[in-house]
């Protein structure tokens, strides 16, 4: 589930929930349930923050807060980050391919059943040619995000300033822990304070704090993986390319 969508749906009903000031920082906190890096921790934190605004004693809060969790907790939940990690988290990518078929075969009409069947037709074969390894002007798909020069750029600046990292060696991979831009140089105390609350979350305002407070990069023998939200949103961050 895209998450333009839930954007788009939740905040008609938000702002009738949110008039006069009233719920304070309701809207900040839906937005920080996206950032969830996996299930378990989408169904904690969603759980915490029920349970959070369920104290506010609001109908129109409570009101929303039970839509919140029957369209897009229990009904439609796939909607944050983690969910599909590779994936994109967006789907820019068809309707981009809906703006080229509008553009440039239907010219904005809409085609009668078998004139639009020839049309499609006829893009299938250019298109299956196109994608033809074997052809001469072969326009092969992406199977990897490539890394922006700025990315490349912030990486190697984030490797060269040896920022301090904890290490954790496990069986099949090795966890580093650093500290934000937005926090001081990550501490033993600080991490393994980090590592309790990951594993013990009681609060949803204590979740939202750490959140970005602490990413975790785990190294294994094929892949590089991190908890920032660049890398949940794009596959890739500073981290991960300057931790290779």
């Amino acid at each position: 589930m895209c998450y333009f969508h839930i954007k788009k749906n939740v905040e008609p009903s938000l702002k009738s929930s949110t008039k006069n000031g009233t719920a304070g920082h309701l809207k900040e906190d839906i937005y920080t349930l996206p950032t969830c890096p996996d299930e378990g921790t989408f169904t904690t934190v969603f759980n915490l923050f029920l349970k959070k605004w369920r104290k506010k004693r609001n109908s129109r809060v409570t009101d929303f807060v039970n839509y919140l969790e029957k369209e897009w907790f229990l009904k439609y939940p796939n909607w944050y980050e983690g969910d599909s990690l590779g994936q994109p988290s967006s789907n820019n990518g068809l309707e981009s391919t809906n703006g080229v078929i509008k553009r440039n075969k239907t010219l904005r009409e809409r085609l009668p059943v078998g004139q639009f069947l020839n049309c499609t037709a006829e893009m299938i074969q250019k298109w299956s040619r196109c994608r033809d390894p074997l052809s001469v002007n072969s326009a092969p798909y992406a199977e990897a995000a490539t890394p922006s020069l700025k990315l490349w750029t912030d990486a190697f600046q984030w490797a060269v300033s040896n920022s301090l990292m904890l290490q954790r060696d496990e069986d099949d991979c090795t966890v580093y822990f650093v500290a934000s831009s937005r926090m001081a140089p990550i501490t033993p105390r600080i991490s393994k304070k980090y590592q309790v609350r990951e594993g013990r979350r009681t609060d949803f305002n204590d979740y939202k704090s750490w959140r970005t407070e602490v990413w975790t990069i785990t190294v294994t023998h094929t892949d590089v993986t991190c908890t920032c939200q660049v890398f949940l949103k794009e596959q890739q961050c500073k981290h991960s390319l300057g931790s290779v």
